[in-house]
């Protein structure tokens, strides 16, 4: 999916969450992906 294409089918959720916790292994994975994930900032770009 391109950026403007899931731009445009966003949408606000309002109702409420489901009683099930996320599994652990889940929240495992989302970790990881953010440190995997590039910084805002960097050594070069203070430079």
């Amino acid at each position: 999916m391109e950026f403007f294409e899931a731009a445009e089918k966003r949408y606000s959720h309002k109702e409420r969450l489901l009683p099930d916790p996320v599994p652990l292994k889940d929240l495992e994975l989302i970790a990881k992906a953010g440190l995997a994930a590039p910084a805002g900032i960097t050594a070069s770009a203070s430079g």
